[in-house]
């Protein structure tokens, strides 16, 4: 629901930034030091937020679609013997 007069802010409820951070805080030890698949994550989720916020939509269920969405992507490359990077 949009509020008027007042800038939402990316997320609803500080219960809400809690609970991305902690996602986002899993989603960096997953990936360790692959910086590239880190970055690329959270500008998932940038674009994800600049969506929600006139589209609607819960700010956890989006913001965790956006962190995770390539989340088994080196396990995937392991057993397969890929890599995605070009």
């Amino acid at each position: 629901m949009k509020r008027r007069g007042r800038k939402e802010s990316s997320f609803g409820a500080n219960n809400d930034k809690a609970i991305i951070d902690s996602i986002k805080a899993q989603m960096k030890n997953v990936f360790g030091d692959d910086r590239r698949r880190i970055n690329h994550a959270l500008s998932v989720l940038e674009y994800a937020e600049t969506i929600r916020l006139p589209e609607g939509g819960s700010a956890i269920v989006v913001g965790a679609a956006a962190l995770l969405h390539d989340i088994g992507i080196q396990e995937t490359e392991r057993k397969h013997r890929c890599s995605s990077r070009h």
